[in-house]
C-alpha cells in the first residue's frame, strides 16, 4: 500500500519518467524504477540518527570545546540501517530473451538468472564477455552490447548530441531533443580497459570492475536527496562514429586551454554510457564564469550550497556509509529550481534555514565507497599515485584539493592499517572512515568563502544578517580547518549536521550569541 504521505512524491517520479520516455532510443526500454521516488528524502531512521546525535550534542559541544575526547563514542558512528535501493527495475521479461537467443550455444546469466543477449557477439569472443560481466551482471544495465556506432545512430534519431565537459575518466554529453530543445538528458560515456592488448593498460581508460562499482554507486546514491538520479547504464562496442568524433573535435577546439580529449580510438573499444538527470552546471565552471565577468557568490547562495552538500553526505553516511572522496568542485552542480516554493524541507526540519532557489546535486563517485543492502563494499583501490603527487599551481584551487586527496590517505590509513611481520600493509581503502567527508567539508567551504563576496556597503537589517551568516561560515572554517588551533574533531558529516542543529537551537552552547534578536534568523550553522 503506498504510504499517503509519500504520494505526491511517487506521482511526481512517475510523470518524470514519462517525460524522460521521449529520449530514449527505438528499441531501448526504459526499465522503471517502481515505488521508491528517485532523488528521495532521507529515511525514517536518518531523522532519528540526527535527532538521537542532537540529544546528547550538548555533552559532546562541551568536550568538543574543551578539547576532551575521552567521552566520544569510539569506532564508527552509529547509523541507520541501510536503505533499500529501488532494486525493481525490470528488463525484458525472461521468456521475450529466452526466444531472442540462437537455439545452441552457452547462455550467459546475471547473478539474478537473467539472460544476456550478446548482440554483437560475432565481433565478442566468450572470454571478452566473461571479462565484461562485472558490468553485463547488474540488473539495472541494459542487456545487450550494442555496437557504438547504431546505438549514436538510434539516439540521434531523436536528438542532438553536444559534449559538455570532460569528466572522471570520461566525456559528459548533452542530449537535447530535436523537437523540444529544452529537454535534455545528461550521458558520461567512458573508454573502458581492453581484456589484453593495446588499451589494455592505458590509464585514461577504466577498468571494468571499476566501471561497474561506479554503475552501482550511482544506481544506489541515486535514492537519496542532494545525489545524481540514475536513469540507464549501457555497454557499447567499437569505435567513435563520424558525428560523435566531431563533436569531441568541437569541444576540444573551445576549450584550448583544456588537455586535448582523444578521438581515435580502435574497432573494438569497449564503452560504458551512463544516463543521469541532468544537475545543473559545476561549481568550477561557474567560478570561472564569475572570473570573467567579476561577480562572486552571494553569502546566502554560499550557505546553502555548503549545507545542501554537508546534508547529502550526512544522509550517505547514515543510509549506506558513503564517502565521495573526490567532492573537488567540479563535482558539485548547482542550479535553480524552476519554481521555488518556501516550504519547511528536510533543511528545515533539521534546523537549516534556506536562502535560496538553488537545487544542490553531488555527482561522479568514481572514487566513492559505500556499503550495499546485500553487505557488499563498493569502492576504488585508488592506486593511481598521480592523485596523490599532485601540486597545482600557486594560490589555486587545486592546491587545497590536491592536499585534500593527502589528507585523506593518511587518514584512512591510519585508521585501517595493520601490522603483518612488522610491516605496515597497504591502505586499506574499504574501510568506512567518514571524516574523509569532513576533509572535504572544509576543502568546500574554504573554496566557496573564497569566491564569495565580502564587503556589502548597505546598513540594513538584510546587510547585518549577511555578514552574520559570512561570520558564522569563517568560524566553522576555522573549525574544520586541519591545521588550526581552533579545530574540532568532527569525525562525520553527520555529527557535524547534528551539532550544527543544536547550535541553532542553542546558538550560546558553544559560541557567543548575539544580543541583537534581529540576527537570530541568520544564527543556522
Amino acid at each position: 500500500m503506498i504510504d499517503k504521505e509519500r504520494a505526491p512524491l511517487i506521482e511526481r517520479s512517475h510523470n518524470e519518467r514519462s517525460l524522460r520516455s521521449k529520449f530514449s532510443p527505438k528499441g531501448h526500454t526504459r526499465k522503471p524504477s517502481g515505488d521508491l521516488p528517485q532523488g528521495g528524502t532521507p529515511s525514517g531512521e536518518f531523522l532519528d540518527d540526527v535527532a538521537s546525535l542532537a540529544e546528547t550534542a550538548d555533552t559532546l559541544a562541551s568536550n568538543l570545546a574543551s578539547g576532551d575526547s575521552s567521552n566520544l563514542p569510539s569506532g564508527n558512528l552509529p547509523v541507520g540501517d541501510a536503505a533499500v535501493p529501488a532494486a525493481v527495475f525490470k528488463n525484458k521479461t525472461e521468456e521475450t530473451v529466452e526466444q531472442s537467443l540462437p537455439s545452441t550455444g552457452p547462455k550467459l546469466r546475471s547473478r539474478s538468472g537473467r539472460v544476456l543477449v550478446p548482440t554483437v557477439a560475432a565481433t565478442l569472443s566468450r572470454q571478452d564477455l566473461d571479462y565484461l560481466s562485472p558490468l553485463t551482471s547488474i540488473d539495472e544495465v541494459v542487456s545487450r552490447i550494442e555496437k557504438i556506432g547504431y546505438w549514436y545512430h538510434e539516439w540521434t534519431r531523436n536528438c542532438t548530441v553536444i559534449k559538455i565537459a570532460e569528466g572522471s575518466f570520461g566525456s559528459i554529453l548533452r542530449l537535447h531533443n530535436k523537437t523540444d530543445p529544452t529537454q535534455f538528458t545528461i550521458g558520461k560515456l567512458m573508454p573502458l580497459r581492453a581484456r589484453r592488448g593495446a588499451g589494455s593498460k592505458t590509464s585514461s581508460f577504466t577498468r571494468v570492475q571499476d566501471a561497474a562499482s561506479e554503475t552501482e554507486m550511482l544506481i544506489t546514491m541515486s535514492n537519496y536527496q542532494g545525489f545524481a538520479e540514475f536513469r540507464r547504464a549501457e555497454v557499447l562496442h567499437g569505435k567513435l562514429p563520424p558525428s560523435l568524433k566531431h563533436a569531441y573535435k568541437k569541444y576540444n577546439d573551445r576549450h584550448p586551454s583544456d588537455s586535448k580529449t582523444k578521438v581515435e580510438f580502435g574497432d573494438h573499444q569497449l564503452w560504458l554510457f551512463l544516463e543521469m538527470s541532468y544537475a545543473g552546471t559545476d561549481l568550477e565552471e561557474i567560478f570561472k564564469k564569475q572570473s570573467r565577468k567579476k561577480y562572486h557568490l552571494s553569502v546566502r547562495e554560499t550557505s546553502d550550497i555548503f549545507w545542501a552538500v554537508a546534508l547529502a553526505l550526512a544522509i550517505g553516511e547514515a543510509e549506506v556509509r558513503f564517502e565521495h572522496r573526490d567532492l573537488q568542485v567540479q563535482n558539485i552542480c548547482i542550479k535553480r529550481y524552476s519554481q521555488f516554493i518556501k516550504t519547511q524541507g528536510d533543511e528545515e526540519r533539521l534546523g537549516f534555514k534556506k536562502y535560496t532557489d538553488l537545487k544542490v546535486t553531488i555527482i561522479d563517485y568514481t572514487l566513492s565507497r559505500a556499503t550495499l543492502e546485500d553487505s557488499r563494499v563498493i569502492f576504488n583501490p585508488m592506486e593511481d599515485e598521480g592523485i596523490f603527487k599532485g601540486q597545482g599551481d600557486d594560490d589555486s584551487d587545486e592546491v587545497l584539493q590536491y592536499d585534500t586527496y593527502r589528507s585523506m590517505r593518511q587518514l584512512v590509513k591510519n585508521s585501517s592499517t595493520t601490522l603483518t611481520k612488522g610491516r605496515i600493509n597497504a591502505v586499506k581503502w574499504d574501510t568506512f572512515v567518514a571524516g574523509t567527508n569532513v576533509l572535504w567539508l572544509y576543502y568546500l567551504l574554504k573554496i566557496l568563502l573564497r569566491h564569495t563576496a565580502r564587503h556589502n556597503e548597505r546598513e540594513d537589517l538584510a546587510a547585518r544578517q549577511d555578514a552574520d551568516i559570512r561570520s558564522n561560515l569563517e568560524q566553522l572554517c576555522l573549525k574544520l580547518e586541519p591545521e588550526s588551533s581552533e579545530r574540532v574533531n568532527y569525525r562525520s558529516a553527520l555529527e557535524l549536521v547534528a551539532l550544527a542543529r543544536t547550535e541553532a537551537e542553542n546558538p550560546s552552547r558553544m559560541r557567543k550569541g548575539t544580543e541583537d534578536e534581529e540576527h537570530k534568523d541568520a544564527e543556522f550553522y
